[in-house]
């Protein structure tokens, strides 16, 4: 929570004074305050009363508008920018998550007025609005702004590209758009340096393509599930974080990328090995890894958890695999095994269970023992989110560990997070889980007294916190 100003306790009960500035620095440094803490400032003293009206920074989150009309939110926003009287906002943001029918009008009016004073940060969210808001934005001039974030709406015309040349950030969420949108995009914008599209499900064909003088480095398609092809040949790119269909991932180009998050949705019938093998010969570089367990499944389609072809070092380079673990998939241990093996340099382990499911979404393909799979020696820190002690699955999983990592250092278990999956919709019985790890930690440390075994709230080892990717979409 942000501590307001003249609220801090001085151990006297007093507040504490505000320093001793001159009042144009003192207004300057509270300018930058988002428009709500500046208000809450202006509290303080008479003098600093007006100041939120040189607020830089305008932003109307969800509970701004809570339970208002269309007409009372509008009337509210026309306000504040009639009465701002700074020079310059570096950054709008409007949050409109009410049932009220947006119009397009009013949305181009506020979009006007922000860009009339130098808007750099646009960020625009209608995810909840009834009725779509489509944004027709031909003879709208944004060549201020730097990032563009938008929500719940449809584009219908894109501004002129003088326009949009100097944008370096597009996120797209739940946004209705032509085919043709995407490629102007990247066509328009040489300066583009980040593109995320997530929930954007009007399109079936996807083409990203840029030369070698472009700047894009990070891409992130997330949720992607309607989408029947997907064309990336971007070689300056860095980043690629991908949700969906594994059949539409066929022409990426993976060469050149240093983070990489590939979460592939269960299908029915998986595609050939060709698919996965094509996939892994572009990853050599990676360093941190994360994957779905779809993609595991596909990897190893073979009982034994073999591959047609045995490469000795599949992802030479990787030092932490996160593997996330999906409703609907199927988990053979084994195949984590062969996976880890083919890493040599992967000394940390993440595995988020959180929307694993029940005991049968693991048991189909289980074939051996613990016991007789082969030594890892690479892993040195394995975390095991969302885990259950009265799930069999996650024990094994433990057991695996313990008893077959011989470097093993430090064994971390977290339980389940309701804020991330649908599964654990209650809270967790703290005091009877500290019992059941203190027992099995008993347990535990008998098979392998070298780990330090540890319980954490939350996973603050991790960067970045692979799971996070399931509150995008």
């Amino acid at each position: 929570m942000r501590p307001s100003i003249g609220s801090l306790d001085n151990g006297g009960g007093s507040a504490a004074p505000l320093p001793d500035l001159p009042p144009e620095i003192v207004k300057h440094i509270l300018s930058l305050l988002p428009l709500k803490y500046a208000m809450q400032a202006a509290l303080v003293a008479k003098a600093y009363k007006d100041v939120w009206r040189h607020s830089q920074i305008i932003e109307f989150d969800a509970c701004s508008f809570h339970s208002l009309t269309f007409a009372s939110i509008a009337d509210i926003i026309d306000r504040i920018f009639a009465m701002h009287d700074g020079p310059i906002i570096k950054a709008v943001s409007l949050c409109l998550l009410t049932t009220a029918r947006c119009h397009e009008s009013e949305v181009v009016s506020w979009i006007q007025k922000a860009i009339s004073k130098g808007v750099e940060t646009l960020i625009l969210n209608f995810v909840k609005g009834a009725g779509t808001v489509i944004i027709s934005a031909e003879d709208i001039d944004i060549s201020s702004v730097r990032v563009l974030k938008l929500s719940g709406c449809e584009i219908d015309v894109l501004p002129r590209a003088r326009s949009i040349e100097f944008l370096k950030v597009i996120s797209f969420q739940k946004v209705r758009f032509t085919e043709t949108i995407i490629p102007t995009l990247i066509e328009r914008c040489p300066l583009l340096e980040s593109l995320e599209l997530v929930s954007c499900k009007s399109f079936r064909r996807l083409k990203i393509v840029t030369c070698m003088t472009g700047r894009l480095r990070v891409l992130k398609l997330m949720d992607c599930s309607r989408a029947l092809t997907i064309e990336v040949c971007v070689p300056t790119l860095r980043t690629f974080h991908f949700h969906g269909p594994i059949t539409c991932f066929d022409r990426v180009d993976l060469k050149q990328l240093n983070d990489v998050i590939i979460c592939f949705l269960p299908p029915r019938i998986l595609p050939g090995l060709r698919n996965f093998m094509n996939i892994l010969e572009g990853l050599e570089r990676v360093v941190v890894q994360t994957i779905s367990a779809t993609f595991l499944e596909g990897l190893f389609q073979y009982p034994n958890g073999t591959m047609v072809t045995e490469p000795k070092h599949l992802l030479p380079n990787l030092e932490e695999v996160q593997l996330l673990i999906d409703r609907g998939t199927y988990i053979n241990i084994r195949n984590i095994v062969s996976f880890l093996l083919k890493c040599p340099r992967a000394e940390r382990v993440y595995i988020d269970m959180n929307e694993a499911g029940n005991d049968a979404d693991w048991n189909v393909y289980q074939d051996g023992e613990i016991g007789l799979l082969p030594t890892l020696k690479s892993p040195r820190f394995v975390a095991l989110d969302g885990f259950v002690f009265s799930r069999n699955h996650h024990a094994a999983l433990a057991y695996l560990f313990l008893l077959k990592a011989v470097g093993l250092e430090t064994l971390v278990v977290i339980p389940p997070s309701s804020r991330w999956n649908s599964y654990h919709t209650r809270r967790v019985d703290i005091p009877q889980y500290m019992r059941s790890f203190r027992y099995m930690k008993s347990i535990w440390s008998k098979l392998n007294p070298k780990v330090d075994i540890k319980i954490h709230n939350s996973v603050t080892c991790f960067n970045p916190p692979a799971h996070i990717i399931s509150s995008w979409y």
